[in-house]
């Protein structure tokens, strides 16, 4: 029953509705439970540097009072930690650093249940850098006037600063972690990553 989570939707004369979620690709059945959903649904996907995104998790649960430990201990006892709060799946929303960024297996769960034509993953740095143009790319994928692109101004929310840089131990550490996964998920989306390396 969908009713407590659709009162926050205004569907009546409405084109298009959604939300942002960015958990639910790596929940294990969240992406079955959206298609029986609305098997017609639109996927949009945002991918970032996943040594990034580890440490700006990290920060987020320590502005949260969530996470006490330094970076890297947090990454290399992750695994650990997660096995003793919940052994069977293995999967946790807070203690998530490194698995959250294995995005391989996420996008290859979301190709399983939503066809390529439904489904539009994003470069995070490309954005950044062509916000403008990958808007009107969005909206044309949502098949709205990508005009309305030319209304939208730039607004950062969630945005907190670091007390720390990350750790060259970490770093190196994370960036070996993710070595195959982004040559996997290069040949599946056919990106170039080279900046997601630590060559």
């Amino acid at each position: 029953n969908y009713k407590a989570f659709e009162k926050y939707f205004q569907f009546e004369n409405s084109k298009i509705s959604g939300e942002v979620t960015p958990i639910y690709m790596y929940w294990n059945y969240a992406i079955e439970r959206i298609k029986n959903y609305n098997s017609k649904a639109k996927i949009i996907i945002i991918l970032r540097n996943p040594v990034e995104r580890a440490f700006s998790h990290y920060n987020m649960e320590v502005s949260k009072a969530k996470e006490n430990l330094e970076f890297f201990d947090a990454v290399t006892n992750e695994e650990n930690r997660i096995s003793k709060i919940n052994p069977d799946s293995l999967q946790h929303r807070i203690y998530s650093y490194k698995t959250r960024g294995l995005y391989y297996k996420q996008i290859q769960n979301i190709y399983n249940h939503f066809s390529s034509e439904q489904v539009c993953v994003i470069k995070y740095e490309n954005f950044l850098n062509n916000q403008k143009l990958i808007l009107q790319e969005l909206f044309n994928f949502l098949n709205v006037d990508p005009r309305v692109a030319d209304n939208l101004k730039r607004k950062d929310i969630y945005k907190i600063p670091y007390k720390n840089e990350i750790d060259n131990d970490a770093k190196n550490y994370l960036y070996r972690f993710f070595k195959s996964d982004i040559e996997k998920l290069e040949n599946l989306l056919q990106w170039d990553c080279s900046d997601w390396k630590n060559t």
